[in-house]
């Protein structure tokens, strides 16, 4: 029964470490794997037939390793290259440099109102008169391009002005993030 409970205490440490860390955003690991170590001290109360004990189990230096590619259900880009592409992306958005937005796009691409694009050509003649609406703009400026949303579809930027997708994903070819979806221009 010492046992047990030793095991359950250790287990919750290192539960509880896990969620701490992943829900901890602030403080952003630099790098893709990081180690948590939890240290829990917690008393237990086991009640018998006639007796009440009390014990305190000790769990030292519990380690386990906490994977950070939250984007490995999309690509098998590493975190940190997907984000940093994202935020040059959003950067470029931001800045109106289409052309780099433009070698960047998957092809075809569909652009409102139901424009089809076959290629960098094509789009950046459709953007040339075009800006970033000013409530898309500050979507954009908002995102931080950490901890994305992301579906089935890829991953989003801002509130949906820029999806990204890798179309290599699951191959064995290498990884090939692209944008998939362009919105917000006026």
């Amino acid at each position: 029964m010492r046992k047990f409970i030793t095991v359950m205490a250790a287990t919750l440490a290192i539960t509880s470490a896990i969620v701490l860390t992943a829900c901890d955003s602030d403080t952003a690991e630099t790098t893709e794997k990081s180690e948590v170590t939890a240290t829990t001290s917690e008393e237990s109360v086991i009640e018998t037939d006639e007796t009440e004990i009390t014990e305190t189990t000790e769990e030292s230096a519990a380690t386990t390793e906490v994977d950070h590619d939250h984007y490995s259900a999309v690509t098998a880009m590493g975190r940190l290259e997907v984000e940093a592409f994202a935020a040059d992306m959003r950067q470029a958005y931001l800045d109106g440099d289409w052309e780099t937005i433009a070698i960047n796009i998957r092809y075809p691409i569909t652009m409102y109102p139901d424009v089809r694009i076959s290629n960098t050509a094509e789009f950046l003649e459709y953007v040339k008169d075009k800006t970033v609406a000013p409530e898309d703009a500050e979507w954009m400026r908002k995102d931080t391009c950490t901890d994305m949303f992301m579906n089935g579809e890829g991953i989003c930027l801002g509130t949906g002005q820029l999806w990204l997708n890798d179309s290599n994903y699951m191959t064995s070819a290498h990884p090939n993030l692209k944008i998939i979806a362009v919105s917000g221009l006026v």
